[in-house]
C-alpha cells in the first residue's frame, strides 16, 4: 500500500514537471536576445530543442509510473512519423545531408527541428488527455502572446518599447509574427468558447488584442486569413444548425470563400490583372520567378527532392539575371520559396508533399471522426478547421519557422488528444527511461550546450579588442557544432574581410607589418573554414564572395600572390553561377587591385550586358567611368573603388 502511494506521488510530481516543460514551450516566442547571432530566432531554437528533450524524458518515466500515460497509436501520430521518416530519407540523399540534418540558426525547419516536434507531440499526447489540460495550456498560451502583442504594439513608441523590436515583435519579422497570432487567436477563442466562465474574460480580451495587434502589423497574408478564418467558423456553426435557412447560408459562405480563394489564387499567378499587380507592387516580381525556380527544381529532383534546408543551392542552379534588378527586386539569395508547399515540394520532392498534406487530410479525418463520436464540441471542431484553413493562406505566402511548427504541432496533438476509446493501461519495461535518461546529457550537449557556444563565440570574436581573446573566440565559433556553422563561418569571414580591409598597405606600412602575424593566422582560419563549407557545399555563394574578399584583402596588405588563388576560386564560382553579375564585378574588382584597367572593362561590360537594368549595374557603371576619368572622381585608389562596387551584396 505505501509502495503504491509512492508511485501515486511519484506519478503527480512527474506529471506537474511535464506540465511546466509544455508551458515552456508555450514560452518560445519570447525569448529573444541580442547576444546571439540572429536574435529573434537563435535563443528560440535551442531552448525549443532543451525544453522539448527534458519533457520527453520526464513523460517517457511517466510511463513507467503510470500506466494509462502513454499516448494511443493514432492516424495523426502514425502519419506525423511518417513524414519524419521520409525527411530523413530526403536528407540522406539531398546534395547537403549534413545541412539537412542540422540546418541553420535562423529559420530553421531540418530534420532535428522535426524529430524534436516529434518529441513535442508525443509529450503532448501524453499529458494533454483531458479538457482541463487543455483549459490551461490555452491560458499560458493567450498569456504570453498578449505579452507579445503587449510588446509589439509599445514598438511603435520608443520611449515606452522595452528593448525596440521591429513591427515583428519578438519574432523579428511581421510575416511570423501573423502567423503566431493566427495560433494565438484559436487558444483565445478556445477560452472563450468552448471552457468555464473564469477563463472567458480572458479570452474574449485576447481575441481583441490579437485581432488589433495583426490588422496593425505589415503582416497582409495573415490578416487576410485571419478574416477569412473568422467567416469560415461562423459559417462552421450555422452548418451544423438544425435549421435548414441557416444552413443553407453557412454552406453559400463557404461556397463563397473557397471561390474567393481560388479566383485570388488564379489572378495572382496571371498578368494584367488588380491581385497581380497589388503583388507586384508590395513585393515585386520574385515570387513568380522563385516559383518557376522552384518548379524547374521540382523537375530536376522529383521523387525525395534537394534535401530538408537546402532550397537555397536549387535557387541558385535555377539562378535568374533578373534578381538585383527592378522586377525582382534586390534579393540575390533565396533560401526559401516564401511558399511552405513549394518549398517542401522542391526540398524533399513529391513523396515529401503527399507525406504532408496525408498530415492534414489525417488530421482533418480523425477530427471528422471525433466529431461525429460526439468527443468534441463543434465549436473546437469548427476553430480547428478555421485556424488552420487561415494558417494554410499563410503558408502561401510565407515560410515555417520553429515558432510556427510548434503551434502547428499544439494544434495537431489537440485533434489527435480527442478520443472515445477507452483507456488502456500499458507499463513499459524500465529500460526504455533509463535509455532516454543516459541520452539526455548527450543530447543536450550536442543539440544545445555546443551550438549555444558557437553562437556566444561570434559575439566575442566580433567584438573583442583583445586579438587573442578575439583568435580563440573566433577558432570555437567556426569550428564547433554543425548547426548553422555554416552561417557563422560567413559571417566571421566578412567580419574579418571588413576589418582588415580598412588597413593602408602604404600609409600604414607599419602597422601592417606589425600585425601581420596575427592577419596571416586569422585570414588562414577563415580560407580553411570556408574551403571546408564550400568543400560540403560547392554552391555556397557567400562563401565564393567571403573567400575571394579575404583572398583581395590579403593580396593588398602583405601577398600579392593570393590575387592568383582568388583568379581560380573566381573561375570556379563564375562556372557554378554563370548567370550572377556579382562574381563579374568581384572580376572587376581583382582586376583594378591588379592594376589591369583594360581587363577590368572588357569584364564590367559582360555584368551591363547580362543585368542592364539592375540599379546595382548601373551605379557601378557610373562609378568605374567616372574613376577611369580621374576628374570627376575623387577616390585615390583601386581599393577604396571596389569596395564600393562590392558593397552592396557583401554587406
Amino acid at each position: 500500500m505505501e509502495a503504491l502511494h509512492g508511485m501515486k506521488h511519484t506519478s503527480h510530481l512527474l506529471e506537474r514537471f511535464a506540465h511546466w516543460g509544455i508551458s515552456a514551450l508555450l514560452a518560445t516566442p519570447l525569448l529573444f536576445s541580442n547576444s546571439f547571432l540572429f536574435p529573434a530566432m537563435a535563443p528560440k531554437l535551442l531552448w525549443f530543442f532543451f525544453v522539448s528533450e527534458v519533457t520527453f524524458v520526464l513523460c517517457v518515466w511517466l510511463w513507467r509510473v503510470k500506466p494509462s500515460s502513454p499516448p494511443r497509436t493514432s492516424l495523426p501520430l502514425v502519419l506525423f512519423f511518417i513524414f519524419l521518416v521520409v525527411l530523413a530519407l530526403s536528407a540522406v540523399l539531398g546534395v547537403y545531408p549534413l545541412n539537412s540534418f542540422w540546418g541553420s540558426l535562423e529559420t530553421n525547419t531540418s530534420v532535428l527541428v522535426w524529430i524534436h516536434l516529434g518529441l513535442v507531440l508525443v509529450s503532448l499526447l501524453t499529458v494533454a488527455k483531458t479538457p482541463q489540460a487543455w483549459t490551461n495550456i490555452a491560458v499560458v498560451a493567450t498569456v504570453i502572446g498578449l505579452s507579445v502583442s503587449v510588446l509589439h504594439l509599445t514598438s511603435f513608441a520608443p520611449e515606452t518599447s522595452v528593448i525596440g523590436f521591429n513591427s515583428g515583435s519578438t519574432l523579428g519579422n511581421s510575416g511570423f509574427l501573423g502567423t503566431y497570432l493566427l495560433f494565438s487567436l484559436f487558444f483565445a477563442a478556445f477560452l472563450t468558447l468552448c471552457v468555464a466562465a473564469r477563463a472567458r474574460m480572458l479570452g474574449m480580451v485576447a481575441v481583441a488584442v490579437f485581432l488589433y495587434t495583426l490588422f496593425s502589423s505589415d503582416a497582409a497574408a495573415a490578416s487576410i486569413g485571419a478574416l477569412g478564418g473568422l467567416l469560415l467558423f461562423a459559417s462552421l456553426l450555422l452548418c451544423a444548425s438544425k435549421d435548414k435557412h441557416r444552413r443553407s447560408l453557412g454552406l453559400a459562405v463557404i461556397f463563397f470563400l473557397g471561390a474567393a480563394f481560388v479566383s485570388a489564387a488564379w489572378l495572382a499567378i496571371h498578368d494584367g490583372n488588380a491581385v497581380h499587380a497589388w503583388i507586384l507592387e508590395h513585393s515585386s516580381g520574385s515570387r513568380f520567378v522563385v516559383a518557376k525556380i522552384a518548379w524547374g527544381s521540382f523537375l530536376e529532383h522529383p521523387i525525395l527532392g534537394w534535401g530538408p534546408e537546402n532550397f537555397r543551392f536549387a535557387f541558385l542552379s535555377h539562378f535568374a539575371p533578373c534578381f538585383g534588378g527592378e522586377y525582382c527586386g534586390g534579393n540575390i539569395l533565396f533560401d526559401r520559396a516564401h511558399n511552405v508547399f513549394l518549398d517542401i515540394l522542391v526540398t524533399v520532392g513529391l513523396v515529401g508533399l503527399v507525406a504532408y498534406a496525408a498530415l492534414w487530410v489525417g488530421m482533418f479525418s480523425y477530427l471528422w471522426q471525433v466529431f461525429r463520436r460526439n468527443a468534441i464540441s463543434i465549436r473546437a471542431a469548427a476553430l480547428v478547421v478555421s485556424v488552420l484553413a487561415a494558417y494554410f493562406v499563410q503558408n502561401l505566402t510565407t515560410f515555417d519557422t520553429v515558432v510556427s511548427l510548434l503551434f502547428f504541432v499544439f494544434v495537431y496533438a489537440f485533434v489527435a488528444s480527442h478520443t472515445h476509446e477507452p483507456v488502456s493501461d500499458t507499463r513499459i519495461n524500465i529500460v526504455a527511461p533509463a535509455l532516454v535518461t543516459i541520452l539526455l546529457p548527450v543530447c543536450l550537449f550536442f543539440f544545445v550546450v555546443e551550438p549555444l557556444r558557437g553562437v556566444m563565440n561570434v559575439k566575442v570574436a566580433a567584438t573583442s579588442l583583445n586579438s587573442i581573446v578575439r583568435f580563440g573566440a573566433y577558432q570555437t565559433a567556426v569550428t564547433v557544432s554543425p548547426l548553422g556553422r555554416d552561417v557563422r563561418r560567413n559571417f566571421l569571414a566578412l567580419q574579418t574581410a571588413n576589418l582588415l580591409w580598412g588597413y593602408d598597405p602604404v600609409a600604414q606600412a607599419d602597422v601592417v607589418a606589425k600585425l601581420k602575424p596575427y592577419f596571416v593566422e586569422e585570414i588562414a582560419l577563415a580560407k580553411d573554414t570556408l574551403g571546408d563549407t564550400l568543400s560540403r557545399s560547392p554552391d555556397d555563394l557567400r562563401g565564393y564572395l567571403y573567400l575571394l574578399k579575404l583572398l583581395q584583402v590579403q593580396g593588398r596588405l602583405y601577398d600579392q600572390d593570393a590575387f592568383v588563388q582568388a583568379g581560380l576560386v573566381l573561375d570556379e564560382a563564375r562556372a557554378r553561377n554563370p548567370n550572377q553579375t556579382i562574381f563579374l564585378w568581384v572580376g572587376v574588382a581583382l582586376r583594378l587591385e591588379q592594376g589591369d584597367q583594360t581587363g577590368a572593362i572588357e569584364i564590367a561590360k559582360e555584368a551591363i550586358a547580362l543585368a542592364p537594368d539592375h540599379e546595382t549595374t548601373q551605379r557601378n557603371q557610373t562609378l568605374l567611368e567616372a574613376y577611369l576619368d580621374k576628374v570627376t572622381f575623387t577616390i585615390a585608389t583601386p581599393s577604396e573603388l571596389t569596395y564600393i562596387l562590392l558593397q552592396f551584396y557583401l554587406d
